[in-house]
């Protein structure tokens, strides 16, 4: 008998809601999650600013990057490039929270753009409709708030279970501007609580939300407080946290029979027995699992019959930052990040000019926190362009900038990037973690269809910063192929045909029939927005799937 009928690995957005689904529906599941059970103190914002305590000092898998050019097995820069949360919960503990539904039209690039040079164009196996319902179901049970009649330039409409979170002069200052030109800024859709719902406490605005935990339990919605909060005294789930899974487990036939992880406590490695596997790590780390899982039946890797597990890796061009200073306090540091958003660039075929690219992104403010919770690390500023170039790091002008530094506003831009089947993934046996287990070698350029696509919402912003009033706009990000993210998408595309892609619409692998992958991973184009709600939507959905069969 197997030790349970299902077995979830990695119990982040979309970990969290599937393990948290079928254990509703009665069955038994075990959670294997690399990281700890965050508690209160893990929510403190200077614990999280200073070490990152959420994100990276417990994100220990070894990376390598390179370029197309860097050739050679210890070729690249080694580091930490990727930022995600290893804890239960995942990112989405400490993610921004913002909540985006695709455009229709994000689900069919290939039949809307055509092919494109240089780069894996493809379309979704569902369309938008198709995630209609989950899309629903995740901002009733998650928990988000939102304008009236959703997404202005979205030709669906529909309500959120709150209302949207308040503005503030930041917001304004995007808003003037905007409509100057005649463009529309909005209230982002957000998971963040504007009112008690469904036994949680309404946000605080403290400032402090981006690669933040919520010290106030439960206002950041978050698949940890929505979901596995009471999932993790049902009898029918066993959580087993900081256990790291080294590989997916297949029989004679080369069928999924379980997970070999290794226990942290005590470096101990254990195998679990299950009817059904689904990996959740992240599109970086569930390619790692599936090609260090290669065995007789699967020698190029677990699902990897087609060879697309670990390519078609996107992170969005997400260091694209735009600054501008004005004459007054823009508070923006006060509130949650992106409480205003501009979306009229967020495909090609929503601008009303021709240009020499396909894709887009929407505009969103961003939060800047007060200059000391940079843990006295001015490097951090200066890293992240928060100061105009050119600024001292000492002196009479370096301590004028800082006092000007609430006059600041920053916008920034998740430029949508192309599937590219050279951006990808691989094991690298020669930078193992310390459990022995391969680390990650990441090949990795923009296609050049993405730098244009930038410097157009760029210039846009920046015109609409000048309308506003700005005194001055600069620009920090741009210009450079990106290194890693928090936005993490590709590496096990879905799709119908075997041939050309790892799963189907539902997440399950087309090799193996009782393996099913549920993340970034599956994401066919990365879309201008926020991944986090369509991860979400596809969680609910492949959940929905898996307990029809099994239940």
């Amino acid at each position: 008998m197997a030790d349970a009928e299902v077995i979830v690995v990695g119990l982040g957005a979309a970990g969290g809601v599937v393990a948290s689904e079928l254990v509703d529906e009665g069955l038994d599941v075990v959670g294997i999650e690399a990281g700890p059970m965050p508690g209160t103190h893990d929510q403190d914002e200077l614990r999280n600013v200073i070490d990152a305590r959420l994100s990276n000092t417990v994100h220990d898998t070894p990376e390598r990057y390179r370029g197309y050019d860097d050739t050679g097995a210890d070729a690249g820069t080694t580091g930490k490039f990727n930022l995600y949360g290893r804890c239960v919960g995942g990112s989405s503990v400490h993610y921004c929270g913002v909540m985006w539904r695709l455009l229709p039209e994000h689900f069919n690039m290939r039949s809307e753009f055509g092919d494109l040079d240089g780069a894996n164009l493809a379309d979704w196996p569902v369309d938008y409709d198709d995630l209609v319902p989950y899309y629903e179901r995740a901002e009733r049970e998650i928990g988000i708030s939102g304008p009236d009649g959703g997404q202005p330039t979205h030709p669906d409409s529909w309500s959120y279970p709150m209302e949207p979170v308040p503005e503030t002069r930041s917001g304004e200052l995007l808003a003037d501007g905007a409509d100057e030109l005649g463009y529309e800024a909005f209230p982002s859709p957000q998971a963040v609580l504007t009112e008690e719902y469904d036994g949680r406490p309404s946000c605080t605005y403290c400032g402090h939300c981006c690669f933040y935990g919520c010290y106030v339990r439960g206002a950041k919605s978050n698949s940890l407080v929505a979901k596995l909060s009471s999932t993790l005294t049902a009898e029918n789930f066993d959580l087993r946290d900081e256990c790291v899974a080294k590989r997916v487990l297949v029989d004679g036939q080369g069928r999924v029979t379980g997970v070999r992880y290794v226990d942290k406590a005590d470096g101990t490695e254990r195998d679990l027995t299950a009817d059904a596997v689904v990996v959740s790590g992240n599109a970086v780390e569930t390619p790692r699992l599936l090609l260090n899982s290669a065995s007789e039946h699967h020698p190029d890797g677990l699902a990897n019959g087609s060879g697309q597990v670990g390519r078609n890796l996107m992170f969005h061009m997400d260091n694209t930052q735009i600054f501008a200073k004005f004459d007054e306090p823009t508070k923006q540091n006060r509130g949650t990040w992106s409480n205003k958003a501009v979306d009229d660039f967020i495909l090609a075929n929503r601008i009303d000019e021709d240009v020499d690219f396909v894709t887009g992104s929407n505009l969103q403010l961003a939060s800047i926190n007060a200059p000391m919770l940079y843990g006295g690390n001015w490097k951090q500023l200066y890293a992240g362009g928060k100061t105009p170039p050119g600024t001292p790091r000492w002196g009479d002008e370096f301590m004028a900038e800082m006092g000007d530094f609430e006059n600041v506003v920053w916008v920034w831009a998740p430029v949508e990037d192309v599937p590219r089947e050279r951006n990808r993934i691989r094991p690298d046996p020669n930078n193992r973690d310390e459990w022995g287990i391969p680390g990650v070698d990441i090949t990795f350029e923009n296609h050049p269809q993405d730098f244009r696509a930038q410097s157009y919402v760029v210039d846009r912003c920046r015109e609409i910063f000048e309308a506003a009033g700005a005194s001055e706009v600069w620009t920090a990000g741009t210009d450079i192929h990106h290194r890693g993210s928090s936005h993490l998408m590709g590496t096990c595309r879905m799709g119908t045909d075997p041939e050309t892609s790892v799963v189907d619409s539902y997440g399950r692998a087309h090799d193996v029939d009782n393996l099913f992958i549920v993340d970034g991973s599956p994401f066919v184009t990365s879309a201008g927005y926020n991944p986090t709600e369509t991860i979400y939507a596809l969680a609910f959905r492949t959940a929905e799937e898996i307990a029809t069969e099994w239940v």
